[in-house]
């Protein structure tokens, strides 16, 4: 009997502490993959905290952009604003003949002023066969290089006294000249802001080296040769003693005007006297 009963305690202390034993198995498992778990949780929390990073960046951009092209804008209206407060001209569609800014056959005159007035055009700096520094469209640059290259060739080396002047130089150079001569005497000589061919970027205003002032190029070697070969390279002389009445400005043997060579070429041999009179444009003072 004692030992059955011995036999059946052991018995039952095995049990027990093969339950005891499983159940501890069963809870570091559970233990382990609880924290397996939580560090997947983490994971993902970190992975969400991180797209919401980059969903709030990019929102945050769009939000930039959108305000920068809200002050384009309003800063466009402000420029139409602007211009549409300036002296009262005919401002032609930017579509016509002869009133686009960017094509070489523009004119622009006391009638035609640029549109818009603040037109900026594609712009290089060179020098005149190693002289000066001339900044004019882009699409000058290969045949001003050329003459400057040629007069040097010639012993009659040219420099540029003034090029391209944007919108609000001009307004200075304008208010300068009225300041010396009054608004009637200015508007012989000088052009307003917006209605100047040197805000192009295709008219150049040509010196001898060194030269003190424009009107001492008139009679020189320089001023002469000019006056001849000019043509060739695609300049032409825009305002001469003939055609004041139609240019509404008096002569200037150093101001050139860049057509192109082939339509300088024409130019030339029409033996037309304007721009305007050549193209059947409006000219002479302003309305």
């Amino acid at each position: 009997m004692y030992r059955f009963v011995a036999r059946h305690k052991l018995t039952f202390g095995v049990t027990l502490l093969a339950c005891l034993s499983s159940g501890f198995f069963v809870l570091v498992v559970s233990r382990v993959e609880q924290g397996r778990a939580n560090a997947l949780n983490n994971k993902q929390d970190a992975a969400f905290a991180k797209l919401d990073e980059a969903v709030r960046t990019r929102l945050a951009r769009q939000k930039a952009t959108l305000a920068a092209e809200a002050k384009e804008r309003k800063t466009a209206e402000a420029m139409q604003n602007k211009q549409s407060s300036l002296p009262s001209a005919r401002v032609p569609s930017v579509n016509s003949a002869h009133y686009d800014p960017h094509r070489l056959d523009i004119v622009v005159n006391k009638k035609h002023p640029l549109n818009p007035r603040d037109f900026v055009p594609s712009l290089s700096t060179v020098t005149c066969a190693g002289r000066g520094s001339t900044t004019i469209s882009t699409q000058v640059v290969a045949d001003f290089q050329a003459l400057c290259q040629a007069a040097v060739e010639a012993a009659v080396p040219l420099d540029s006294s003034s090029s391209y002047r944007s919108y609000q130089t001009q307004v200075n150079t304008y208010n300068y000249w009225v300041s010396v001569s009054g608004k009637s005497g200015a508007d012989t000589y000088s052009a307003r802001a917006g209605y100047s061919e040197h805000q192009t970027g295709l008219a150049v205003d040509f010196r001898v080296p060194s030269g003190a002032t424009l009107s001492d190029f008139t009679g020189t070697p320089q001023q002469k040769w000019l006056a001849k070969n000019a043509w060739r390279y695609g300049f032409i002389q825009r305002y001469t003693n003939s055609n004041q009445r139609e240019t509404g400005y008096t002569a200037e043997s150093w101001h050139y005007r860049y057509l192109g060579r082939e339509t300088a070429e024409a130019y030339t041999a029409s033996h037309t006297n304007s721009l305007e009179s050549y193209w059947g444009i409006s000219g002479g003072d302003y309305e």
